[in-house]
């Protein structure tokens, strides 16, 4: 699965024409979708990429926001943010594509890549063999101790 964040269905029609190779490949072998809707009102990443992995809204998968605030303090949980390992997958409470798959094939292997922590983690599920994002502040990619 490849999820591009923010890219229009336009793009496609627009630019497509300018694109060879893998791009190209996708548009054509792959399954696009003219007029894909999120039918859950917040669309910011991690509760929008927990939807499109599990197939679940968030009322059901857990992922109700990028933040959310502590019943108890009233402080902002940030949706990957885990004590134990730092980033990780602890907030999503259903199963994702890759967990699917890890659960039919012990061989498959997972693996996702993405500018954002929340977008890596959510997309590779509980199961990932990695979740990878950029650090910013670092200017490198960055992992779990999860994984």
């Amino acid at each position: 699965m490849i999820v591009a964040d923010q890219f229009p269905f336009e793009y496609i029609e627009r630019f497509s024409h300018l694109w060879s190779g893998g791009i190209q490949t996708l548009i054509k072998q792959g399954a696009v979708y003219s007029n894909a809707f999120h039918s859950h009102a917040l669309t910011e990443t991690c509760p929008g990429h927990a939807t499109l992995v599990t197939g679940h809204h968030p009322s059901t998968h857990g992922i109700v926001s990028n933040y959310w605030p502590n019943q108890t303090t009233g402080a902002p949980n940030y949706c990957v943010k885990d004590t134990n390992y730092g980033i990780s997958p602890l907030n999503l409470q259903k199963p994702t594509i890759g967990d699917i798959l890890k659960n039919q094939n012990s061989r498959s292997k997972v693996f996702t890549v993405s500018g954002k922590d929340r977008a890596a983690v959510m997309l590779g599920g509980k199961k990932a063999d990695g979740a990878y994002w950029y650090n910013l502040r670092k200017g490198t990619f960055a992992s779990s101790d999860y994984y």
